[in-house]
Formats: structure tokens, C-alpha cells, sequence
């Protein structure tokens, strides 16, 4: 979410009526540009020139947030990340989402999956995470709202099985202060928690799948750089799943130029737990892209 930095936003109202906001900062020195899907931290990438579209995305932020979780199908969100880059007059940019891959492989030099490596539509069902099944309920997003300081207990937890059995809310980890997680909770709580969890259920109810039998078949291999990024200790994108899929995809020629990084005492944030070590393998990419 951008809602929160102090940096000139700007606006872009789709066909559809949906509306979007996102950062924009330019590249310097004919530097790429990064597109940032779910976030990173923009001053590591901006300081060094590298240019950087940050959007709030559909169901956060100052971004609009419909409550019918068709309208959370990654196709369409796609086509609604895209039209921002043509706003922008951008061809090619790095990426952190395969859907992006399927559909609009044009504008995309390099991709970058940071904790949930990249998912191959046409092979892999939906992710059968237990924490996704509470998403799906009716009453989540009042839980979650209700309580919200165990909420983000156990969302920023290594371990979230410490706060079960303490059965009581756990102090931060030492990379989120207090003040930033109270930022977070603000910003979700003006714009509600139904937005946000609809990202889950639409996945749950395979709300996009009518759309695999429109993807192309050379958009199933990914024939540029690829990183996985992976968090030695996180609990659901697990290091040996990002190898797993690596090595099937090299096998299967999917993914021909594909490469893992573990984050070495790391959970899921890595954008926030290891950022320099993050920028380091992304400043390393753009050599090679």
C-alpha cells in the first residue's frame, strides 16, 4: 500500500470504472524500471536510479475495493496493472507475478517471486493453505477487524504457533516497529478487510480458471530471467518449494533460466526482514536482463 508514503501519487480510472492509485518515479540514466506487485521498499531501488511503478492494489490503499470477489480474477486485475504501464508509456519492466507472465509477456524483461514462487496455471491447483480456509469465511474480515492486534501477532510471527500456545498477542520482530504495523492497521482499517481476503477466496472458488484456455502456448515457458526468493524459516512459501518447482521447470523447459535464493534466517517478509540483501539480488538481475 502507497496510501501512507509521502510521495506524489497519481490516478488512472479504467473502462470498467474501477479506479487505481499508484506511485510512479521515474529511472534515471536509462535505468529499468521495477513493478512492484504487493510491495518493497521503493527508497533501496529509487536512490540507486532504478524507476518504479508501486501500485495500490485492487482492494487496498486509496485503490478501489469491490465487494464481489469476481472482481479479483488475476486476468482482470492483469489487464487493469497494464493499462497503468501503457498511462506510463512503459514496454518492459521486472516483475513479481505470473499472471502478468501469461497474458502481457511483452512488457516483462525479468520476473522476480519473492516467498511464493511462480505458478504454472495450467498444472497446479489452488494453493491449499489452512490460513486461506478462515479467508473464505463469511466472517473474516470482521474477526480480523475486531482483532486486529492478534492479527498481525501472528502474521508477523516466525513462529505462529508460539502465540497459540502463549494464547496471548507476542511483541513485534525486530524488523517491523510498531509504528509501521499501526500504519498498516489504519490503512486497512478505513478500507476494510473484505477487499483484501477476496484476493484468497477468488482463488478458492477457481474464479479465473475459465480463462486458462485462452493463454498461448509460448507464454506457458518463461524465457527470461526468473528468481525465486525464499525465506529460510517461512512457514507457507517453503524454501523447498521454490526448489521444487525450479527444478520441474528446468526439467520441463518452462522455466530454462530460472535461479533459487534462500534468505538465511528469514521468514515471509523479505522485503522487510532482509531488504538489502533483497536489493542486492535485484540491482545483480538488471546486469543480466
Amino acid at each position: 500500500m502507497t496510501s501512507y508514503l509521502k510521495v506524489q501519487r497519481s490516478r488512472l480510472s479504467l473502462p470498467n470504472g474501477s479506479s487505481y492509485s499508484y506511485v510512479h518515479i521515474s529511472a534515471r540514466e536509462s535505468k529499468p524500471t521495477f513493478l512492484l506487485l504487493h510491495g518493497y521498499p521503493m527508497a533501496d531501488l529509487t536512490a540507486y536510479g532504478y524507476g518504479v511503478i508501486a501500485p495500490d492494489l485492487l482492494g487496498y490503499g486509496d485503490t478501489d475495493k469491490p465487494e464481489e470477489v469476481g472482481e479479483y480474477a488475476p486476468s482482470g486485475m492483469t489487464e487493469h496493472v497494464v493499462e497503468i504501464l501503457r498511462k506510463e508509456k512503459l514496454t518492459q519492466g521486472s516483475a513479481l507475478l505470473s499472471c502478468l507472465w501469461h497474458y502481457y509477456l511483452e512488457y516483462l524483461c525479468s520476473l522476480v517471486f519473492m516467498a511464493i514462487p511462480f505458478q504454472r496455471l495450467t498444472v497446479f491447483g489452488y494453493p491449499v493453505f489452512g490460513y486461506w480456509y478462515f479467508f473464505n469465511e463469511p466472517e473474516a474480515a470482521s474477526i480480523i477487524r475486531d482483532n486486529l492486534d492478534s492479527y498481525f501477532s501472528l502474521t508477523f510471527q516466525r513462529e505462529p504457533d508460539q502465540c497459540l500456545e502463549a494464547r496471548k498477542i507476542l511483541p513485534l520482530p525486530s524488523w517491523i516497529s510498531q509504528e509501521e504495523c499501526d500504519i498498516h492497521g489504519q490503512t486497512l482499517q478505513q478500507g476494510g478487510f473484505v477487499g483484501p481476503l477476496n484476493w484468497h477466496k477468488q482463488e478458492i472458488r477457481r474464479i479465473h480458471w475459465h480463462k486458462q484456455s485462452e493463454i498461448l502456448a509460448d507464454a506457458i515457458v518463461i524465457d527470461r530471467p526468473v528468481i525465486f526468493i525464499a525465506g529460510e524459516l517461512d512457514a507457507v512459501g517453503l524454501p523447498e518449494i521454490a526448489y521444487q518447482v525450479a527444478e520441474r521447470g528446468r526439467r520441463e523447459r518452462f522455466l530454462p533460466d530460472v535461479q533459487v535464493e534462500v534468505m538465511q534466517g528469514s521468514g515471509h517478509w523479505l522485503g522487510l526482514e532482509k531488504p538489502s540483501e533483497v536489493f542486492q539480488i535485484l540491482h545483480k538481475l538488471t546486469q543480466r536482463s
